[in-house]
């Protein structure tokens, strides 16, 4: 059985022990939940080190730092974590593409809501414990590549750019072809020449997507109305 270590931050004693019911009530054979609760950002960014957490639970509406400052010192510490914000704030939603929210959930928390939520926290995590890979293969050059590392893809002429979180490859290949393996791993193509993975959106403005390595893609026309549907199916507008 894999362990999942969930944080909650949540100064209202009331939805820290609501949050902490309906995780011990998730059914899974697989996972066994490891909960901490704190009821303020401070006491948790003292104890937040890289991967000391697989997903974190967030109150907006805290004393001191707000859920958003919170979560941009947690971005600091670790990209990979799972940020849930648990708000009655949903006008200030959109805030979370800045810090690579995963969801939020509304207060009055609704167990329907939080399942389905939790439900694709367990495929997320299922992809990274799997750590699935591909191979991409061109006569003697083969790159076997963590799909969970990919920012992005592009297509320079016959040549695949994979722009990785530990730097960059490259190897000759057809992005249609890849674009069919990966489509299920949520990557989306915001035009022609690049594929990206939808996890690794922090923005977008105007005619712009902006990655979490900093880079940025344009979003051309054609494909603007599919990748901004794909996207907003990720983080579950």
């Amino acid at each position: 059985m894999i362990e999942i270590k969930v944080g909650i931050v949540e100064d209202s004693i009331k939805s820290r022990e609501e949050l902490n019911d309906l995780i011990k009530n998730f059914q899974t054979s697989t996972y066994d939940f490891l909960i901490s609760n704190y009821e303020n950002g401070d006491l948790f960014l003292k104890n937040l080190k890289k991967s000391t957490f697989d997903v974190i639970f967030l109150d907006i509406d805290l004393p001191g730092k707000n859920g958003f400052e919170i979560a941009k010192d947690i971005r600091n510490i670790d990209n990979e974590v799972i940020i849930i914000f648990v708000t009655n704030l949903a006008q200030f939603a959109i805030n979370g593409y800045s810090v690579k929210a995963f969801d939020f959930i509304l207060k009055p928390l609704n167990k329907d809501k939080f399942n389905q939520t939790f439900y694709r926290v367990i495929e997320e995590l299922n992809h990274k414990y799997n750590n699935e890979y591909i191979i991409v293969s061109y006569k003697s050059e083969t790159l076997k590549i963590s799909i969970n590392d990919i920012y992005y893809i592009e297509v320079s002429g016959h040549n695949l750019i994979f722009h990785l979180v530990n730097g960059v490859k490259q190897v000759r290949g057809s992005l249609t072809n890849l674009e069919t393996k990966l489509n299920k791993f949520n990557f989306s193509r915001c035009n022609n020449p690049y594929l990206v993975n939808l996890k690794y959106v922090t923005s977008f403005k105007g005619e712009y997507i902006y990655i979490l390595n900093n880079d940025k893609i344009r979003i051309s026309q054609t494909k603007r109305k599919s990748f901004l549907s794909d996207l907003n199916n990720y983080i579950g507008e």
